[in-house]
């Protein structure tokens, strides 16, 4: 069923592109499938999504989707800075020493190994995969969302924090 709400939604999405018709903000989420893949059918991604998407103006879209100023949002990684409020990179594995204190949203996974940081502060969503292990990690901040959490069975009082937080089948152990 949701499959079938997927490809209709879609085709009215793909009749608007190719009219040059405006998208609203959640067509816009739809499209760039940021609360969930969108469902096909088979196994082989809808051609029409990449048309779509190859057309658009990425950072403006972002910055209608998450309500933000273009300037806030990060495509590379030489783009971070200390207002940056989203980074969409994905795909990457991105290494960072130090989070911009205002970052909420990471479309990538996010390597804080053996970083200097003590709270995640405002993130809020880590799309993939968040790189904790040999990190000094104390407070998980505003995080709400993350799809796999990878420390070192050392770390057993960020291992008690994630389980007391319902996360025990996110993590994922590296040592």
């Amino acid at each position: 069923m949701e499959t079938m709400q997927d490809q209709k939604k879609l085709a009215e999405i793909y009749l608007k592109h190719l009219n040059n018709q405006e998208l609203t903000p959640e067509e816009l989420r739809f499209i760039y499938e940021i609360d969930r893949k969108i469902k096909i059918f088979g196994y082989i991604r809808d051609p029409r999504i990449e048309e779509i998407l190859i057309s658009r103006n990425k950072r403006k879209d972002l910055s209608i989707i998450f309500n933000c100023q273009e300037d806030e949002i990060a495509m590379y990684e030489n783009e971070i800075t200390d207002n940056t409020r989203v980074i969409y990179m994905p795909g990457v594995i991105l290494k960072l020493e130090k989070l911009p204190p205002n970052l909420e949203y990471a479309f990538c996974s996010l390597d804080l190994r053996n970083a200097p940081i003590k709270s995640l502060g405002k993130l809020k969503r880590v799309v993939w995969s968040l790189y904790l292990s040999n990190s000094q990690i104390e407070n998980l901040g505003d995080l709400e969302e993350v799809r796999y959490i990878f420390i070192s069975r050392r770390q057993i009082k960020l291992k008690k924090i994630l389980i007391e937080k319902g996360w025990k089948a996110k993590i994922r152990y590296i040592d």
